[in-house]
């Protein structure tokens, strides 16, 4: 018995690092209309809220399958924002706390692009103004 109750311990002991480990952002970019995934699509992450001429905190392209890899991040709210072309989509991250990788899609489409995950949401982008958000689109 007393050694079930060390290896118990060892074992809840051995998992507290994964419980503070960073939270994050991970996603994939599809065409919407048949689900094939786009590559060399670029990404950027920024702070919410976003104010013009901020910096992303984060940069990187999609894989040859559409991802984009596990990105550490502080606690807080994202703007994720992919560009095709001319055609910007914003997603709106709305919770990256400790421990938790945030895994979204977005679906590229002609006209409305989506955005989906947990505590995800489409938001539209300005794109005269960079990347400022001014207004956030469908239920929390």
């Amino acid at each position: 018995m007393k050694q079930l109750l060390a290896l118990l311990a060892a074992m809840a002991c051995a998992t507290l690092p994964a419980l503070a480990s960073p939270g994050g952002i991970s996603g994939h970019v599809v065409r919407e209309s048949n689900g094939h995934a786009i590559a060399g699509v670029p990404v950027f992450i920024y702070k919410m809220p976003v104010k013009q001429g901020d910096e992303p905190v984060a940069s990187m392209r999609t894989d040859g399958r559409g991802f984009f890899s596990d990105v550490a991040l502080p606690l807080g709210r994202y703007l994720v924002a992919t560009r095709i072309g001319t055609q910007i989509v914003g997603c709106s991250v709305d919770d990256v706390y400790d421990g938790f990788m945030t895994r979204m899609k977005v679906a590229i489409a002609d006209q409305d692009s989506q955005c989906s995950g947990p505590h995800v949401r489409t938001a539209l982008v300005n794109p005269a103004l960079t990347s400022d958000v001014y207004y956030i689109t469908g239920s929390p």
